[in-house]
């Protein structure tokens, strides 16, 4: 039974469906979870997703989260319909370590749900704890094998084993019932040009699991089936810091200041990619310090300008916001992706602690502007307007967000916002 008590949720639906995968850093969750992602929506359906990852490059645990429903969601939910791991920490966690960072997440599992696992982890039914969920071990390596011999590239083995992920994937798709060719689409547009054998040979191993998973355990396996629904328009997949950075770019910014920092380096790294396009200079400075003193510059030259950081380079900037307040200039637009503290604190994590030390900043007292957005739409109009008003009133506007916020993705209609 569960460790902790679920709400307890009828799971003979249809396009109501919590799903989530789980493995180490590096194993290639965040595509095989967008993918996922793409292919609903172009089914009609909505989505809400979120990743919780760690302050390393690979290894260390880490998750992502997506909720597919028939209207549109606002947030995640407790509970796992699907469970995906493609290790076994994602399922029981490392009690091997000093301080565990967490127990496995099949305490999250629906009573009813299921776990899709790799067959070659020989689990026994008992080693879950669990007797009311369904398991569906998959044979990765042996599916994988069959795809990379279609393709001829069967002794590449090792260089292609991430791919496991997309036959995990599939599996999660044919279990659902879903339909394989929305899937195929979104999984060949990340890969092009050169490539795009690359699409093939990901979309010939995703179809193996989808059709191991049918076969294997039968359609009435499990009880959550996803269907088509009819598309209410053309719908866009955006995520926190893309509208932050989106908005910018509509709003007329033409000067963007940051030094790399979690969570706030993907957006300026996505202005970096458009800057061209736009007629904007993006800077990465020499510390947080020289950030705000360039952006604060760039204001009194004439330039709508911005800097992005998170709490620890907020804290660096608090002298230079009050030279932007004292000499009245107009701006800069801050963006302060609120991080767990204090110091360096947990840089992956979320917290929404910082709103008394963005309305004090800096000694003395000068007005300021600062704004809270609530979700991605909201996001996106707050920092367009954050330019308006910090020209209007001439005084630093900081715009406050968090990592949760920052690394969702939500879908929106196009052409509406």
């Amino acid at each position: 039974m569960l460790d902790d008590p679920l709400i307890v949720r009828n799971l003979t639906v249809t396009n109501s469906f919590t799903w989530m995968i789980g493995g180490p850093q590096g194993s290639g969750i965040n595509s095989v979870a967008e993918n996922f992602a793409k292919a609903c929506i172009r089914g009609g359906l909505h989505i809400f997703a979120n990743i919780e990852y760690h302050s390393n490059i690979k290894g260390e645990h880490s998750y992502y989260r997506l909720r597919v429903e028939s209207k549109a969601p606002r947030s995640h939910v407790d509970w796992v319909d699907l469970l995906v791991a493609l290790d076994r920490e994602t399922i029981f966690g490392d009690m091997n370590k000093p301080h565990p960072t967490h127990r496995g997440h099949r305490h999250e599992v629906s009573p009813g749900g299921g776990i899709i696992y790799d067959r070659s982890l020989n689990l026994s039914p008992d080693s879950f704890g669990r007797d009311d969920i369904k398991l569906f071990p998959i044979p990765y390596m042996d599916l994988l094998v069959e795809a990379l011999k279609e393709f001829g590239k069967d002794k590449e083995l090792s260089k292609y084993q991430v791919m496991v992920n997309t036959i995990a994937l599939g599996a999660s798709l044919g279990l659902a019932d879903y339909d394989f060719d929305l899937a195929t689409e979104a999984i060949r547009e990340g890969f092009t040009g050169r490539k795009a054998a690359l699409g093939d040979l990901n979309v010939s191993a995703a179809k193996r699991g989808y059709e191991y998973a049918k076969t294997s355990f039968g359609g009435d396996a499990f009880p959550i089936k996803l269907r088509k629904q009819p598309l209410s328009g053309r719908r866009m997949m955006i995520r926190g810091v893309q509208a932050v950075a989106i908005a910018k770019l509509k709003a007329g910014c033409g000067f963007q200041t940051y030094y790399p920092i979690t969570p706030a380096t993907d957006e300026s790294e996505y202005l970096e990619s458009h800057q061209k396009d736009y007629n904007m200079i993006v800077v990465q400075a020499e510390d947080e310090i020289s950030a705000i003193n360039m952006a604060t510059g760039a204001a009194h030259a004439g330039l709508r300008s911005s800097t992005s950081t998170s709490g620890p380079g907020f804290s660096l900037m608090a002298e230079g916001l009050g030279w932007a307040g004292i000499t009245e200039a107009p701006g800069p637009v801050v963006i302060l992706y609120q991080r767990a503290g204090p110091a360096t604190g947990l840089p992956t994590r979320t917290e929404q602690a910082d709103l008394r030390f963005a309305l004090h900043a800096a000694h003395g007292e000068f007005p300021r502007i600062i704004i809270a957005p609530g979700d991605v739409v909201e996001t996106y109009y707050d920092t367009f307007d954050a330019f308006n008003y910090a020209e209007h009133y001439q005084v630093p506007v900081i715009l406050l967000t968090d990592k949760f916020l920052a690394s969702t993705y939500q879908d929106i209609p196009l052409g509406q916002h």
